[in-house]
C-alpha cells in the first residue's frame, strides 16, 4: 500500500498529465487545471513533512528545499495567491504570480471563436512564463529531491514511488 505522500505525488502526477493535455476544453477549464497542479505540487512537501513513513531526516529537509527553489517557491506563491482573497503572509519569489489564460486579439473571436487561445502563462512581478514550462521544471525538481533521498526510483522516463516493505 502506497504512503500519504505518495498518493498526493501520484495525484500531482496525474493533474501534470492532464496540463495541456486535452484539445476542445475551453480556457477556463485549462487555467483550473494549472491551478489544482501547482496546488497539489506545493503542498506535497506538507504531505512529506507529515507522513510518518518518510524517514525524519527528508521531513525535516523538504521544507527548505521548497523553499530555496525559486521554481517550487513561485509554485508556492500561486498556491497561495490562488486560496486566498488577501495574502497574511510575505511572498517566497512574486506576490502577483497567478495563471492566465492569453489570447491573440488579432485573431477575430467571430472568426475563430475559442481558437484565439495562444497559452497558458503565469504571470506577475516577475513577467510572462510558459506555465506548462514551470510546471515541467516544478515536477523535475520534485523527482530530483525524491531520488536523492532514495524515495523514488526511475522506470524508464516515469519516476515511481518506492513501495514500503513490511
Amino acid at each position: 500500500m502506497a504512503s500519504w505522500w505518495q498518493k498526493q505525488y501520484e495525484r500531482m502526477r496525474r493533474w501534470h498529465a492532464r496540463l495541456g493535455a486535452a484539445s476542445g476544453v475551453d480556457e477556463a477549464q485549462q487555467v483550473d487545471d494549472f491551478y489544482a497542479f501547482f496546488v497539489c505540487c506545493y503542498h506535497l512537501k506538507d504531505w512529506i513533512k507529515n507522513d510518518d513513513a518518510v524517514p525524519e531526516t527528508v521531513r525535516r529537509e523538504v521544507e527548505s528545499f521548497v523553499n530555496d527553489s525559486p521554481t517550487l517557491a513561485l509554485s508556492g506563491d500561486i498556491t497561495n495567491g490562488f486560496k486566498h482573497l488577501k495574502r497574511d503572509r510575505p511572498a517566497r519569489v512574486d506576490a502577483a504570480a497567478r495563471v492566465s489564460a492569453i489570447a491573440n486579439p488579432s485573431l477575430g473571436a467571430s472568426v475563430l471563436g475559442e481558437s484565439r487561445l495562444v497559452g497558458i502563462v503565469v504571470l506577475g512581478d516577475q513577467g510572462r512564463q510558459d506555465a506548462k514550462q514551470v510546471a515541467d521544471r516544478c515536477l523535475k525538481e520534485w523527482n530530483a529531491f525524491l531520488r536523492s533521498k532514495g524515495l523514488l526510483r526511475t522506470t524508464g522516463n516515469r519516476g515511481c514511488p518506492l513501495k514500503k516493505v513490511p
